[in-house]
């Protein structure tokens, strides 16, 4: 296929040119090639609402460029299979995107998975999606089964800095030159030039 714009306007009738995996290629470019939960919202904070039941916040996640929301002032709730008595199980939250291929068709959802009876975490599968994979999972959440009800449910990943705070660090808390800086903070990052 070549060089072909991507920002471009075109005839309506004019065939599709921008696709998602186009879109993630750009996100990608800028947060890297891996996943990352977002600053954004609630940062998919999670609330136990019964036996088996939670509720995922707002938030915004990457997963290899491609970009999946909880928007503000909503969110999902999540089912898990029900406990054991006797038995401590650790599931976890996951998004998931698949697709059927390049310019296929996607889908991203997020869902539980269940952990092993030992209290093992459930396997994810991880595929590079920019080399042919089809399937990537992120874990948002650890969820713990304890017997009957879930008593802990915690956020995993930490959560990816935004640009303003990398300039912040770059412009206001780093000192550059050739001999050590007066007048620094706690905190503050010391580069020196030779």
């Amino acid at each position: 296929m070549g060089f072909r714009g991507l920002t471009i306007n075109t005839p309506e009738e004019a065939e599709e040119h921008v696709f998602a995996e186009n879109d993630a290629a750009i996100y990608q470019a800028i947060f890297g090639a891996g996943d990352l939960l977002l600053n954004y919202g609630d940062n998919f904070g999670v609330d136990i609402i019964s036996y088996n039941t939670v509720r995922v916040n707002s938030g915004l996640v990457a997963v290899q460029g491609h970009m999946g929301i909880i928007e503000t002032n909503d969110d999902q709730e999540i089912v898990l299979e029900n406990g054991t008595s006797g038995v401590t199980r650790n599931d976890l939250i996951v998004v998931e995107f698949t697709t059927t291929g390049n310019h296929g068709l996607d889908t991203f959802t997020m869902k539980a998975l269940r952990g092993g009876a030992d209290g093992s975490l459930p396997q994810l599968t991880v595929q590079d999606l920019t080399n042919g994979g089809t399937t990537r999972q992120f874990a948002i959440a650890k969820v713990t089964m304890t017997g009957l009800s879930i008593t802990d449910a915690t956020v995993i990943p930490t959560v990816a800095g935004s640009l303003s705070e990398l300039l912040y660090a770059i412009n206001d808390r780093i000192s550059y030159g050739t001999s050590e800086p007066s007048g620094g903070k706690d905190g503050d990052i010391y580069i020196m030039y030779t």
